[in-house]
């Protein structure tokens, strides 16, 4: 787990991601999509194109968010945990056309090294200087959420 890294002590690790777990299946629930995404994945679902996560997240909490949203069915894969995502998408049989929605950049650098045409997402991101990172960066699209794509 990559929480463990900031802990010296194994035990002071594991009750840490105990109580962030606790605090994260309490929260889980009541939990916001992002405004529009079933639309979006509506719309993806009948062109039938494939969509998959790629995220640094633990596996079986993007699962229970999925599960619990009831999205799991629009993503027949999702690579996430341990690799980076360069690695992940190293294992992938990309073809042509594809298109990666992320918000961060680890994803735009990703998204770049492939090739792959990128949309940056910031209505969450973490990412405080992403206005003057994109500002010379034409190709890339820029969305607040998915609401941009049905307007």
């Amino acid at each position: 787990m990559k929480i463990s890294s900031f802990f010296k002590n194994e035990a002071v690790s594991r009750d840490v991601l105990k109580a962030y777990n606790d605090i994260l299946e309490m929260n889980l629930s009541s939990a916001k999509l992002t405004p529009n995404v079933k639309p979006f994945l509506d719309f993806i679902k009948k062109l039938k194109i494939n969509f998959f996560i790629l995220s640094g997240g633990d596996l079986k909490e993007i699962e229970k968010i999925l599960e619990i949203n009831n999205l799991k069915s629009y993503f027949p894969l999702i690579y996430a945990g341990q690799n980076t995502k360069i690695e992940s998408l190293s294992r992938i049989q990309l073809k042509r056309n594809n298109l990666y929605i992320g918000d961060s950049i680890v994803d735009y650098n990703a998204a770049k090294k492939f090739g792959i045409d990128f949309i940056f997402m910031y209505r969450y991101t973490q990412f405080l200087t992403w206005e003057n990172f994109f500002s010379d960066k034409k190709e890339v699209k820029i969305i607040k959420d998915f609401s941009s794509f049905f307007n």
